[in-house]
């Protein structure tokens, strides 16, 4: 079963604004992005999702704050007209903002059916990210990538936490 998905697309209408408020009335913009410019309406995600989420972020946060990182969970990466929203984030210290720019040290995306994950890769290069982690529950399988000097590399384990793909493995429920 693929993802649900709708993009509200440029220029700004009557129409647009309504749909939009009304999805912020309901409560349902929660996982809503802007991808650099285009609104992209996104449904919320399976419960395992969420599951894995919770785990992720347990394994995470003592090994964050460990050296230094805090473990945030869904927030806004970016500006207020382009922005992704990571199911969880290491970030380096400084306050706390409504839309963070180059304060994210690592990103989890907990991977959903037909959603566009590794299509962010470029966004969070471009925005200062170490690390990706993908966390696929359809296969089990965790994707760790390092960033370099042209993108993001796979690895087996973190450059930033003392942690390696085959430990989370072993560490995670599916």
């Amino acid at each position: 079963m693929s993802a649900v998905k709708a993009a509200v697309y440029r220029p700004t209408s009557p129409r647009r604004e309504a749909i939009i408020a009304e999805r912020k009335r309901l409560g349902h913009d929660g996982r809503d992005e802007v991808w650099e410019g285009v609104y992209v309406m996104s449904p919320a995600a399976f419960n395992n999702h969420g599951f894995l989420q919770v785990q992720m972020a347990s394994l995470l946060a003592p090994l964050a704050k460990a050296v230094g990182l805090r473990a945030v969970g869904p927030y806004n990466l970016g500006t207020p007209d382009d922005f992704r929203i990571p199911d969880l984030g290491l970030m380096r210290p400084g306050p706390f903002r409504t839309y963070g720019t180059d304060d994210t040290a690592l990103v989890v995306e907990i991977l959903s059916p037909g959603d566009d994950s590794y299509k962010k890769f470029s966004f969070y290069f471009r925005h200062g990210v170490d690390e990706i982690v993908l966390v696929d529950p359809g296969s089990t399988a965790i994707e760790w990538y390092v960033r370099s000097e042209t993108g993001f590399d796979p690895a087996m384990a973190s450059r930033l936490l003392d942690l390696t793909v085959e430990a989370v493995l072993a560490q995670i429920e599916w």
